[in-house]
């Protein structure tokens, strides 16, 4: 009788067993499924690890021709008032000395006349987060008259 026992005991056993790991927890009023087929969503960073959002600020001109020269401080590339590149401010560029994550990297404007697209190549020691300074080309097509001077602005990567 004792042989028959240990055998039934186990089966017994194994079956809750079997039962409990296929089981949903519950904590918290939530039950939690183990579920392999579910998707996962990710959401996407850019290099500097920021979820991908907007940003706002004052935008500003300047002629690369007159103001700062025509050399980018991303990688000295060569720039003109006639390029559609911006300026980033000196809180989001980082170090002046080195070429910033930014460095290259495309953006959608947004300020009261419209919308543009631009790479920021450029830094803006004077300005400050949030901010962009643009080519006089840029700055008539998103904000107006360059006699305006400054505009508010919203603008994130692409």
């Amino acid at each position: 009788m004792q042989i028959q026992f240990v055998p039934s005991l186990m089966a017994i056993a194994a079956v809750f067993s079997a039962m409990v790991a296929a089981a949903p927890v519950e904590s918290a009023n939530v039950v939690v499924i183990n579920d392999s087929a579910a998707p996962v969503l990710k959401r996407s960073k850019n290099s500097n690890g920021d979820d991908d959002k907007s940003y706002s600020g004052t935008a500003t001109w300047y002629s690369p021709k007159k103001n700062g020269g025509t050399q980018a401080a991303c990688g000295g590339k060569k720039i003109s008032d006639d390029s559609e590149i911006v300026a980033l401010n000196a809180p989001q560029y980082g170090k002046m000395s080195k070429d910033s994550d930014w460095c290259g990297k495309e953006i959608e404007i947004t300020g009261p006349k419209g919308t543009t697209k631009a790479t920021i190549l450029d830094a803006c020691p004077e300005c400050s987060h949030g901010d962009l300074d643009l080519t006089p080309v840029l700055f008539e097509r998103v904000c107006g008259s360059k006699n305006k001077g400054v505009a508010d602005i919203t603008w994130k990567l692409v």
